[in-house]
């Protein structure tokens, strides 16, 4: 994205609550992004990190308990706040997302070609014949095999991993400018896998299609995105370039899911690291840094002050610690901790 051109997405301090009979749970915290037109921006952290209660968020699908709060606009249009019938207008057709469970997101009472149909009906007023090939064309792109006799299969009738196409194939039927994708290659074998994702950076590149994906595959993170953004308790703990966040992590916990990922170039009795601990309750975070328990690195004051994502290393990246993991990259802690901290709850 150049500096002149505008966004197509802008996220400005979202944060998403939830009511809960033990209190209010804050699953998302002050989160700044944007998407290009043809861009792929990768959101990776563990499970419970906020990835995709973020998506949820920004689409207006949260639960009945959920509340957000920011700003969230669609080339240029606010959609806090909108009408439900203008988020309707959108939802399907501009913007479109993949869910992360395709059982759950399929109607079980309908047929595939029904529910594929039913969209193109909708948003682009293809009906009978015309609708029934464009799904047939989108079917077989995401490896459908016959793909006109699955238009009158039901979604118990399809394995998990043609469900998950399926969902992709429903996603892009009205060639939408913005995919939202949360996991969309966990059910797929590694060759359709490989297929589904050159098809997604080809409607990159044809059509400037953005695309947000949320997985926990570093590899496809690092073939696919062009900028990622990692998660951690509801916050974003780094952001930079794929290329550069790959070669250098400036944070503790990027750099240990890195380091967790088995490599073809290292010893073979080498073990694999693990990253200590469980991921923190969400209710009852730990003073200071959220990582801080789990950190190797940590030093007095991760204890004192939650560190605020500020510029790290160039004007593209940012990283949410106390220490320059540039400068300390032997983990003596000795960083010069010159990226900023609020003050712990």
């Amino acid at each position: 994205m150049t500096p002149t051109t505008p966004p197509l997405l802008a996220v400005e301090g979202l944060s998403v609550t939830f009511d809960t009979p033990d209190g209010t749970v804050a699953a998302v915290q002050n989160i700044d992004l944007a998407v290009a037109p043809g861009e792929c921006v990768g959101i990776v952290g563990e499970s419970g990190s906020g990835k995709s209660q973020l998506v949820l968020a920004i689409l207006g699908l949260l639960a009945a308990n959920g509340r957000a709060t920011g700003r969230v606009r669609f080339r240029g249009t606010e959609l806090f706040g909108a009408r439900r019938v203008q988020l309707a207008r959108l939802r399907g057709r501009a913007l479109s997302i993949v869910f992360q469970d395709p059982m759950t997101a399929l109607n079980p009472y309908l047929t595939i070609g029904t529910q594929m149909t039913e969209g193109l009906g909708h948003h682009l007023g293809l009906t009978g014949a015309a609708a029934r090939a464009r799904a047939v064309e989108m079917l077989a792109r995401v490896q459908i095999p016959d793909a006109a006799a699955r238009l009158k299969s039901y979604p118990h009738e399809l394995s998990g991993g043609m469900r998950q196409r399926v969902m992709i194939a429903t996603a892009l039927l009205c060639r939408p400018a913005l995919v939202f994708a949360d996991e969309p290659t966990t059910a797929l074998d590694v060759t359709v896998q490989a297929q589904i994702l050159a098809l997604l950076a080809d409607l990159r590149r044809t059509d400037q299609m953005g695309l947000v994906l949320i997985t926990h595959d570093l590899g496809v993170i690092a073939g696919l995105a062009d900028r990622v953004v990692v998660m951690y308790a509801g916050r974003i703990v780094e952001a930079a370039p794929a290329e550069a966040l790959f070669a250098a992590p400036r944070h503790p916990y990027t750099r240990a899911l890195l380091e967790s990922l088995p490599r073809l170039d290292g010893p073979a009795d080498r073990p694999l690291p693990a990253i200590p601990g469980q991921p923190p309750d969400l209710r009852h975070l730990p003073r200071g840094c959220a990582f801080r328990p789990r950190c190797p690195l940590a030093v007095d004051r991760c204890a004192a002050e939650r560190p605020r994502l500020r510029p790290a290393g160039g004007p593209t990246r940012s990283t949410a610690c106390h220490l320059d993991l540039d400068l300390d990259l032997d983990g003596d802690g000795g960083g010069d901790g010159a990226i900023g901290s609020e003050a712990a709850p």
